[in-house]
């Protein structure tokens, strides 16, 4: 996600805002008991980042099964784990004012390539609303792996998108969100998901003086 992030994240421009550190926004996430964000500041860098902790978007059975169709009929598309993490990236250790826009991270596992060509857009439908994201940035590997059994390989893809802060918002209020990234299956948003992003807008709002 750190490799990703700073290709997708807008810089904001420059008001008169409250600005808080990163230890306040440290504090006032365990304050009020949020567990499933990451709030770090690399002092090396001067870079700070506020996000959601990648999140598993595929159940276990789901993932489970597609390993059982991969040793079953050999390489196929199906992905195995789906990772989501949403965040901004700042300079320095205080955020100066609320994000205008965020990073939306996918990290994709699967037996075969999903997004190296054709259709790596990101579509959301919520109530009545259509969004349609192409990725700003994109990265891959092939992953070696020999536990218990003969050798195996998968794939490891990651997109990130921009998204703004007011879409975001739009999304979380309605009442039925569906999604689908390039080719692959389409899915119903989960409210765990919006509740864990709720969270991490809440803290980045940054309220004016």
């Amino acid at each position: 996600m750190k490799k990703l992030l700073p290709l997708v994240i807008l810089i904001l421009a420059a008001t008169t805002f409250a600005q808080q550190s990163v230890s306040e926004l440290q504090a006032k996430a365990k304050s009020s008991k949020l567990k499933d964000l990451i709030v770090s500041y690399d002092k090396f860098k001067d870079r700070s980042i506020v996000a959601t902790k990648p999140q598993n978007l595929i159940g276990s059975w789901e993932g489970g099964m597609a390993i059982f169709a991969t040793g079953m009929a050999g390489p196929n598309k199906a992905q195995t784990m789906l990772m989501l993490s949403i965040g901004y990236e700042f300079k320095g250790d205080k955020l100066t004012a609320t994000p205008e826009n965020y990073a939306i991270i996918f990290t994709s596992n699967s037996s075969d390539w999903n997004f190296l060509k054709g259709d790596k857009n990101f579509y959301i439908l919520f109530d009545e609303s259509r969004l349609e994201l192409s990725p700003l940035g994109q990265d891959s590997d092939i992953l070696w792996s020999r536990i218990g059994g003969p050798m195996s390989v998968s794939v490891k893809e990651t997109l990130g998108f921009g998204i703004s802060r007011a879409d975001l918002e739009r999304i979380l209020a309605a009442k039925k969100i569906e999604f689908k990234l390039g080719d692959t299956k389409p899915r119903e948003w989960k409210a765990d998901w919006s509740k864990r992003i709720q969270a991490m807008l809440t803290l980045t709002k940054i309220e004016a003086n």
